[in-house]
């Protein structure tokens, strides 16, 4: 701005629109040409190296604030779905996710939102599960840490 109100004697207004003009297309908005139809060396240098600083200065920015904007929306579109009162096909589907027992307890509530969110996927959860498995030695549905350990263990030696 100072540049076009100095150098081409520009209001303030429309050196701004060109500052932020030039920015937004990258530079296709030019200052005043010489009477002669060319661009005077000094205005072409300072117009291009504001472009080639501002350009992605502009673009990374503007991508931060829609970046800002998006997982706002996100977020109010996660709470309004974890909101959503369950149905019974739904509540089904989660008492069915680790134990066919027709309970949802905290664990299988948890993987339901995920799936219901989109954050996960059945095939995903079914691999954690058998990883469980793998892990639970005395297949009682709950891990001990030595049973956590002796497998990392057992596993560590079969790298090595």
């Amino acid at each position: 701005m100072i540049w076009a109100t100095y150098f081409e004697h520009w209001e303030p207004v429309k050196a701004f629109y060109f500052a932020v003009n030039a920015l937004a297309t990258g530079g296709l908005e030019a200052p005043t040409l010489a009477e002669d139809g060319t661009l005077e060396p000094v205005k072409a240098v300072t117009v291009a190296i504001y472009c080639l600083i501002g350009v992605p200065i502009f673009a990374f920015n503007l991508g931060a604030i829609a970046s800002s904007i998006l997982e706002g929306i996100i977020r109010q579109r996660e709470r309004e779905a974890i909101s959503k009162p369950m149905s019974r096909s739904e509540f089904d589907r989660a008492a069915s996710i680790v134990l066919p027992d027709k309970t949802v307890d905290k664990a299988e509530f948890i993987v339901f939102e995920l799936l219901r969110l989109g954050k996960t996927d059945l095939e995903t959860v079914e691999l954690i599960l058998q990883e469980f498995e793998a892990y639970d030695k005395d297949k009682n549905g709950v891990l001990t840490p030595d049973e956590v350990f002796e497998s990392f263990s057992e596993f560590s030696n079969t790298e090595g």
